[in-house]
């Protein structure tokens, strides 16, 4: 007789969203709000293709197991919500693709690019120009730099992070992307995320894992606001159960 072997996956089922204290109280109570991202395709894209300085309206995910959260934790926030895999794929949300400089799925992107930018502008052009927009959304450097708190990372191996990510599904087609000068415009980039914030991703309690704080004297406190937030919109018993999945770092 066979013996049969449980395939041991290196992915999660868990989605991990990481932030700060405050945001992701602001995401219990309210969901997910999308904000503009700036993606530097600079260590992807040849230098002689204009604009590899792009910011999309998303939120982003990662796929890494509890027991290597620490790093990451350090870089984006000591405060997290996992929910499940399965709801993340119900909303769309993607993992994203990975590539370097002249690898060949960079090659094909550019090639891609330099068709639209030669083509004649009519709507199969246009049609064209919004689905590679939509694919280079989900494109980033498999190494690259970081810009977090005004500090500029280097060598950050992306990678690792797994990352997925929700993109809205936006009606119009300029708040797809807007360039690097419009993103360091502090108002204009408040302004337009003030625009996208109609387009939320939503989730009930049932679809959340984890709710992961920073140290264990907060978990109490995040019990009592998990009850004050939720037990108004969702029955008891799910609210209840929601607080049982509150860890911490710490811990």
């Amino acid at each position: 007789m066979d013996r049969q072997f449980r395939i041991k996956h290196l992915s999660t089922d868990t989605l991990f969203h990481f932030t700060s204290k405050e945001n992701l109280l602001s995401i219990l109570n309210s969901d997910f709000a999308p904000h503009y991202c700036l993606e530097d395709y600079s260590k992807i894209l040849s230098k002689d293709i204009n604009g590899t300085e792009l910011a999309f309206p998303m939120i982003c995910f990662c796929d890494i197991p509890l027991s290597q959260i620490r790093n990451h934790s350090k870089t984006y926030g000591d405060y997290a919500i996992g929910l499940t895999k399965k709801w993340g794929m119900k909303k769309t949300i993607s993992p994203i693709i990975y590539t370097y400089q002249k690898s060949s799925t960079t090659r094909a992107i550019e090639n891609i690019f330099k068709e639209l930018f030669y083509s004649e502008n009519s709507l199969t052009y246009k049609n064209i120009q919004v689905d590679h927009l939509n694919l280079m959304m989900y494109v980033k450097p498999y190494l690259g730099n970081l810009l977090r708190k005004n500090k500029k990372l280097r060598d950050v191996r992306f990678y690792d992070e797994r990352e997925w990510r929700f993109i809205p599904k936006v009606k119009d087609y300029s708040e797809l992307a807007i360039h690097k000068n419009d993103f360091s415009n502090t108002d204009l980039r408040n302004h337009l995320n003030k625009k996208i914030n109609k387009y939320r991703l939503v989730f009930t309690p049932n679809d959340i894992k984890y709710v992961i704080v920073k140290y264990e004297s907060e978990v109490l406190e995040f019990y009592d606001q998990i009850i004050h937030l939720k037990s108004p919109k969702y029955n008891y018993n799910s609210v209840r159960l929601l607080t049982t999945r509150i860890i911490s770092l710490e811990k």
